[in-house]
């Protein structure tokens, strides 16, 4: 499993775009990190949210260690958008 190295910004959903600044704070993507879970997950075994390792990242973060196979779905979702190397984050 590969962990991607490009910069990502996660970025807030249109939904809740309208919210109030103290909402929106609240607003977290999460990801397991550990190429070995991720694997065993892909693999379909079930396994309890408190093993899996899970990093939250609030909106705005600039973030390398989105698990490379959730990278397309997430920008397609636009939950992430690719940052250029310069980007500061």
């Amino acid at each position: 499993m590969t962990i991607t190295k490009k910069r990502y910004r996660v970025l807030l959903p249109e939904s809740w775009q309208e919210a109030p600044a103290k909402v929106q704070r609240l607003y977290r993507i999460s990801y397991p990190t550990d190429p070995e879970i991720i694997k065993r997950i892909q693999a379909g075994e079930s396994i309890a949210f408190e093993e899996r390792g899970v990093k939250e990242v609030p909106a705005g973060a600039v973030v390398d260690d989105v698990p490379a196979v959730s990278v397309p779905w997430l920008i397609e979702q636009r939950y992430l958008e690719e940052v250029a190397d310069d980007a500061q984050g």
